[in-house]
């Protein structure tokens, strides 16, 4: 009977781990995966970093990728590049090509600047870092000396003896590498010296991470993990040690003070509690990552945590109230509708219904127990006064509390009479060994594919589609009817309703555990595809080009019917207003007019909510409108209420919303079923709106405190980023040009501001980026003058009138002294100051009244001043050449004007 009791307790015990799945288990942390070659079979991900503005980088096998969280820049380098290091705003490199820095021109982009010793040949530089002035890139074979400051060369320390360098690592604030016998030396200067600090961990350190000022996260070659707090070291014990050794300790990083991640060469990352010391979650290839074998990981300022791999680059977010569910394995097929019952989780794909399970593996062990106790007795009296009965045990009872009280040592010993016997007996025990926990779905094979539909009848979980109509318990089922339906309701009189294929609408009733039908409407003339009961009971469906209405009069049903504007054949959403049956599909929000007994449309309520773009009503009691820009939960008697947080989640397929638990699940079109946290407020983001580039004609120009453009009649691009690396945010930008308008632009998603052609001026533009969540962030002003182009400039114009006067001087003067022996050189002269004169006075003309874009009247500009400057030029060129005295030529011009007149 013990043994037997045993084996059900533990039964019990482990029965309870199967349910509750959906509170038991948090799902997987959110995961955003960059497909950023797609060229390339293979491109191995080496190193990340982070710049002081925000911007990451990223090491790999084609040279380095800039990334502002919405476009991929290429940085050029001469072969593979597996290590970086970010220094006074300077990036340096190091790779396969030796090590240098990166430096950015103006005009040109960025280059790559080589720094090592051209006569030596260096390779393979796995490691970077600085200490007091100097840089440091280490190879195997030694570790290579550069002065900060100047980038020069400072000495080259060798490995020695073929005790080959391994590591670079910083603890307590000094430099250490680490050596292939397990050495560790300090480096101090183009110096080595003997370190002592870290005797008390065994073994030769692979990383140390810096929490504080005083606690460090330790891993070893030897796969061990140590904290060290206070100069104090002490191992990790962590309970799935046995995972870390097998899958080769890479990299770790401190996610919180209670939250570690680790990442390994064969498992992908585990993250560690260390309020547990166990593995809370692992996020490898089969939930998410690329692969399993992560070369290195770093942390944003956001908390996220990137992975970079042999094959891919992940980002991983812990504490993004999102999670994902899609991962466990035994699920195929494409989503279609989630359905949270109870505690379980049902979901739905095209190729069939499946159950979230938790399955838990054990070994028991059986032993036997040998025990004994001792047994007393009292003399034979008692045990008649015992008999005597429920008074007869009361008054006993008041004689022994008086006997008790006649002293301590009677209290103690109790009574003298009193004998004990020992008993021995053996007890078989079983002892219940957890080897492993894991989630799964398992697939409900009696129930074949695209069956979506879910509804609540009376504690019954009912499911539909093409498959039938089924009634699902645990992980079986059974089926009501085999007919295809389109659409179910639980109804508030007791009635399961189906709408099928066959154009009938099945009432269904569960009486003494059988299914049976009721009622069913048929010869309907639509095919019903969304069922809906009123605040009075009455019944309405839509098919895809009629309503229904099941209204009771007179104590008799009358099935009426309207033309539904429906244009393409959608499936129309039915909700109730203050009485009224609204009817919703993408073309707009209708009800039916009393008066006239046909559909209106409601302007006023289309104004409210936006044109209903997207939208879901099934498989939850609220209803959810997508306008294209936000999502508007329709609750009871259509109260709106605007839900930034889902704007989260891109593309949504399907939407439930757990009122009680206060969570969403949602697919998306990657295909994953998220639970989003519906008491979200906002989601900070910490990184300010920066400048990033500013470009003219294509062609990068720096930018300083006050930038200058020059006009040459090219585009000027500005371009602004406020970095959102989990791509949740939905960031928008708009601008206001001062110089040019004073009105803000509108919110849009594109971050840089084209201007096509702005006139010569002084300008300053503001930028501001929005949330979802509406957050706003404002950029600091950028002030920027355009400049006309050289020969449009007032100096320039003074350099032309001062040639024209020289020039004019000297055609004259070579004429009236030397008009034999210069003629030919006095008349070039003379055309030429003539040809000046006009262009003068031409460019003069065009910069007053020219437009950019019209051709036509700059021509027409142009034949004016032809026409105006020739009577100029003619007395000029009969002055110059000799023909007249200058005091004849002027007599003559004014007789001939008295004659005109």
């Amino acid at each position: 009977m013990r043994f037997f009791y045993c084996v059900v307790v533990c039964f019990l015990w482990l029965a309870s781990g199967f349910w509750g799945t959906v509170e038991g288990q948090t799902g997987h942390y959110f995961v955003k995966n960059f497909n950023i070659d797609a060229t390339r079979q293979i491109n191995s991900y080496y190193s990340v970093l982070q710049d002081e503005r925000g911007l990451v980088y990223v090491a790999n096998r084609s040279g380095i990728l800039r990334f502002d969280g919405r476009k991929w820049e290429r940085i050029p380098c001469p072969g593979a590049v597996f290590s970086m290091l970010m220094h006074n705003n300077q990036l340096y490199v190091g790779g396969k090509f030796g090590y240098g820095r990166i430096e950015k021109t103006v005009g040109k982009g960025f280059s790559y600047i080589p720094l090592n010793d051209s006569t030596t040949k260096v390779s393979n530089i796995y490691n970077i870092s600085e200490d007091e002035g100097y840089l440091y890139f280490l190879s195997s074979a030694a570790v290579h000396v550069i002065n900060s400051t100047t980038n020069k060369n400072a000495g080259l320390i060798l490995a020695e003896g073929g005790n080959l360098f391994m590591n670079l690592i910083r603890y307590d604030n000094d430099l250490l590498v680490t050596t292939e016998k397990e050495e560790i030396k300090q480096l101090v200067g183009v110096n080595l010296v003997e370190y002592n600090a870290l005797n008390s961990i065994s073994g030769r350190p692979l990383f140390i991470e810096r929490y504080d000022d005083n606690k460090y996260l330790v891993g070893n070659t030897s796969n061990q993990l140590f904290i060290i707090e206070n100069t104090k070291s002490k191992k990790l014990l962590i309970k799935e040690d046995q995972f870390l050794q097998q899958n080769v300790i890479t990299s770790a990083k401190w996610m919180n003070d209670t939250l570690i991640a680790v990442g390994t060469l064969r498992g992908g990352i585990s993250f560690i509690g260390l309020n547990s010391n166990s593995i809370i979650q692992i996020i490898n290839g089969e939930n998410g990552l690329h692969d399993n074998e992560v070369l290195d990981i770093e942390t944003d300022r956001d908390g996220g945590l990137w992975a970079a791999q042999n094959n891919g680059l992940d980002r991983i977010d812990p504490f993004l109230p999102i999670s994902d569910f899609s991962h466990y394995p035994g699920l195929n097929g494409d989503l279609m509708s989630v359905f949270p019952f109870g505690k379980e989780l049902y979901l739905s794909t095209n190729l069939g219904v499946y159950h979230l399970q938790k399955e838990v593996k054990t070994k028991s062990t059986e032993r036997v127990v040998t025990r004994k106790t001792s047994i007393s007795t009292t003399p034979q009296q008692d045990q008649v006064e015992e008999k005597r009965g429920v008074f007869g045990k009361v008054k006993r009872d008041r004689k022994s509390n008086k006997e008790s009280s006649q002293g301590i040592f009677r209290r103690l010993f109790g009574s003298p009479t009193s004998e004990s016997t020992d008993s021995i007996w053996k007890e078989k025990l079983v002892d219940i060994e957890i080897l492993s926990t894991k989630y799964l779905y398992k697939e409900l094979e009696e129930i074949g594919a695209n069956n979506s539909l879910f509804t609540d009848f009376k504690g019954h979980l009912i499911n539909g589609g093409v498959s039938g109509l089924f009634e699902i318990t645990g992980d079986t089922s059974i089926q009501i009817s085999q007919d295809p339906i389109k659409d179910i309701l639980s109804t508030k009189n007791g009635y399961l309703l189906a709408a099928t294929a066959n154009n009938e609408v099945i009432y269904y009733s569960f009486n003494n555990g059988k299914w049976e039908i009721a009622d069913r409407i048929s010869q309907l003339s639509d095919q019903v595809q969304y069922l809906f009961e009123d605040s009075k009971g009455n019944l309405w469906f839509t098919g895809f080009e009629t309503v229904y209405h099941l209204n009771k009069v007179d104590e008799e049903y009358q099935l009426d019917n309207y033309d539904l504007v429906n244009p393409y054949s959608e499936q129309t959403l039915i909700k109730e207003k203050d009485g009224q049956v609204y009817f919703i599909n993408s073309t707009g929000y209708y009800r039916i007019n009393p008066t006239t007994n046909a559909f209106e449309h409601d302007v006023t309520l289309e104004t409210q909510l936006g044109k209903p773009i997207r939208y879901f009503g099934h498989e939850t009691p609220t209803s959810w409108v997508f306008n294209g820009e936000f999502w508007h939960h329709l609750g009871d008697n259509l109260h709106t209420q605007r839900t930034e947080i889902l704007n989260m989640i891109q593309d949504i397929r399907a939407i439930y919303f757990n009122a009680e638990g206060e969570y969403f699940w949602i697919i998306d079109a990657q295909n994953r079923l998220l639970k989003l946290d519906y008491l979200v407020n906002r989601i900070p983001n910490n990184y300010s709106l920066i400048l990033k580039d500013l470009y003219q004609q294509g062609n990068e120009i720096g930018f300083g405190e006050i930038v200058e453009v020059i006009d040459i009649n090219g585009k000027i691009s500005i371009e602004y980023v406020q970095p959102d690396y989990r791509d949740v945010l939905g960031i928008k930008y708009r601008y206001v040009l001062s110089g040019l308008n004073s009105e803000w632009s509108e919110w849009s998603d594109d971050n840089v501001f084209s201007f096509p052609y702005l006139p010569p001026g002084d300008y300053e533009i503001l930028v501001q980026s929005k949330d979802i969540f509406g957050q706003i962030n404002q950029s600091k002003p950028l002030k920027f003058k355009v400049l006309p182009p050289y020969w449009k400039r007032p100096w320039f114009y003074a350099v032309e009138m001062f040639l024209f006067v020289f020039l004019l001087f000297i055609s004259l003067h070579l004429n009236r002294k030397y008009q034999d022996s210069y003629s030919i050189i006095s008349r070039l002269i003379a055309f030429l100051t003539l040809v000046l004169m006009i262009e003068f006075v031409q460019a003069i003309a065009e910069a007053k009244f020219a437009l950019e874009n019209s051709p036509v009247f700059n021509f027409f500009i142009q034949v004016v001043v032809a026409s105006a400057v020739l009577p100029v030029e003619s007395v000029m060129r009969r002055w110059l050449t000799g023909e007249e005295k200058g005091r004849d030529m002027i007599m003559n011009q004014l007789n001939r004007f008295k004659k005109k007149k």
